[in-house]
C-alpha cells in the first residue's frame, strides 16, 4: 500500500514540480482519494495516517495543506484534533490526467527517436527494424546496444514464422524483458495438436479378429513438419 502511495509523485508531472512536502502530502491524500474514488465528495483522511504514509511531522503537514489548497488543488473541511475531510475535484483530476498525458506522448517521441537512432546503425532490412521498433515502443523500454544486436536474431525468426511489426504489436506485454520471449511465445503458439487413426484389434467369438479404428490425438511442432515435408 505505502510503495503505491509513494509511487505517485513520480506519475504525475504536476507534482514532480512541487517542493517533497507538498508533492507527498497531495500524493497521501490521492491515495486516500483513489480509495474512495469519488470526486466532488468528501472523504476522510486523519493527520495521523499522513504522517505515517510520509514519515513528516504534523507541523509540516500542516503547512503544505495550507500551500495545497491556496493553490486550489485541495478543498479541506477541518475537524478537530487533525480529524479532516478532503475533496478532491473533476478539474484537479483532469489537470492532473492532461499533463501526465502530455508528459507520456513527450517520453514515447524521445524513446522512437532514441530506438530509430539506434536500429539504423545496425544496417538491417527495413521489415526486421520494424518489428525491433515496435517492441520496444510496446515495452518502454531502450535495449542496450549489445541486446539490439541480439535481437537481429530474434527478429528475423519472428519474420520468418509469418510475423510483422503490425503482426506482432498485441503479442508484446509490457513486462517482456527481450524480443526473445517473444520469440519464445510465437514458437509455442505454433505447436500444433493433430489427430490420427489408430486401430485396435479383438478377437470377436463370432466374427473372429476385427479391427476397431478410433481417433488419438497427437502434438507435433510444425515447424518440424514442414522441414521433413519439404
Amino acid at each position: 500500500m505505502i510503495d503505491t502511495m509513494l509511487s505517485i509523485p513520480f506519475r504525475y508531472p504536476l507534482l514532480k514540480k512541487m517542493n517533497r512536502t507538498d508533492a507527498m502530502v497531495m500524493s497521501a491524500i490521492l491515495f486516500a482519494f483513489r480509495l474512495h474514488q469519488q470526486t466532488g465528495r468528501y472523504f476522510y483522511l486523519s493527520d495521523a495516517k499522513i504522517m505515517d504514509w510520509t514519515g513528516f511531522k504534523r507541523t509540516a503537514i500542516y503547512e503544505a495543506r495550507k500551500r495545497l489548497e491556496a493553490e486550489g488543488w485541495l478543498v479541506v473541511k477541518r475537524g478537530h484534533g487533525g480529524h479532516n475531510m478532503y475533496m478532491i475535484t473533476d478539474a484537479v483530476i483532469a489537470r492532473l490526467e492532461e499533463a501526465d498525458g502530455q508528459s507520456r506522448e513527450q517520453q514515447q517521441d524521445k524513446l522512437r527517436k532514441a530506438a530509430e537512432k539506434a536500429i539504423s546503425n545496425l544496417n538491417v532490412e527495413q521489415a526486421i527494424a520494424n518489428i525491433i521498433l515496435t517492441f520496444i515502443l510496446r515495452t518502454g523500454r531502450m535495449p542496450t546496444k549489445k541486446a539490439l544486436r541480439r535481437w537481429i536474431v530474434a527478429a528475423r525468426k519472428i519474420k520468418e514464422h509469418g510475423h510483422s511489426a503490425d503482426t506482432i504489436a498485441d503479442f508484446v506485454r509490457k513486462e517482456d524483458r527481450s524480443l526473445f520471449a517473444l520469440l519464445k511465445r510465437i514458437e509455442k503458439g505454433l505447436v500444433k495438436k493433430k489427430t490420427r487413426i489408430e486401430y485396435e484389434f479383438i478377437n470377436d467369438p463370432e466374427r473372429g479378429w476385427i479391427a476397431i479404428p478410433h481417433e488419438v490425438e497427437v502434438v507435433e511442432d510444425a515447424l518440424e513438419v514442414i522441414n521433413e515435408r519439404f
